[in-house]
């Protein structure tokens, strides 16, 4: 597979055959795909090798940081150094979906 292809979606999701072939992709070592979301587009990776690419495609300087998606807490206690005090209000985030009041 041409590592620079691009997939697109279908404007009501991923669906059957697509999905595949985007995970399939992501999947691949510094594998890239491009998805919507609420507010625009994200480049998404799972490796460094993607992270890499995704930095150099943006030309987003290494000094700025990058976004990374989790489905849970425990990610982020695995990737990242917290505090008490941190972890209760990305708790309390992750509780109210995301939303600080």
């Amino acid at each position: 597979m041409n590592e620079n292809k691009v997939l697109h979606r279908p404007k009501i999701g991923l669906v059957g055959a697509n999905l595949d072939e985007c995970v399939r992709a992501v999947s691949a070592l510094g594998g890239l795909i491009v998805s919507p979301t609420k507010v625009g587009y994200i480049i998404m990776t799972i490796d460094c090798a993607g992270l890499e690419k995704k930095f150099m495609l943006k030309d987003r300087p290494k000094r700025k940081p990058g976004v990374v998606l989790l489905s849970s807490l425990d990610q982020l206690d695995e990737l990242a150094e917290t505090d008490e005090k941190t972890m209760k209000l990305n708790q309390s985030c992750w509780n109210k979906n995301g939303t600080v009041q």
